[in-house]
């Protein structure tokens, strides 16, 4: 009996890995279209002096300018960790001298996923 439990749990296990290392490299697929995907977002947020986004038959959205610059911070985050570029931002941070800028706060960012 306490071997069928080992051989169980064992098999489990293997199936738990091969799971995982399948959700990976199905993620690592989709990687240079989300990162296109998300210059083509920053681009148009950048390019857009009147702050007014629309994506295909959408209804046009007026942001105020606090809105846009939230926008456009959270999507240039996102591309950053899409392109793994944490470590540049880290020595161009530390280069820079920003007496009221709470670093830790930026690299640490939220916890939540969804940013």
């Amino acid at each position: 009996m306490k071997m069928t439990l080992k051989v169980v749990a064992l098999l489990l296990a293997i199936g738990a890995s091969a799971q995982t290392i399948k959700s990976y490299a199905d993620e690592i697929a989709s990687l240079p279209e989300l990162i296109t995907e998300q210059e083509t977002v920053l681009v148009n947020l950048l390019n857009n002096g009147k702050a007014e986004l629309r994506e295909g038959n959408e209804p046009q959205v007026v942001l105020t300018e606090e809105e846009k610059k939230e926008l456009i911070i959270k999507n240039m985050v996102h591309y950053i960790r899409l392109i793994e570029g944490k470590e540049i931002l880290l020595e161009e941070l530390q280069r820079q001298q920003f007496p009221d800028l709470d670093i830790r706060g930026i690299l640490e960012g939220r916890q939540n996923p969804g940013i």
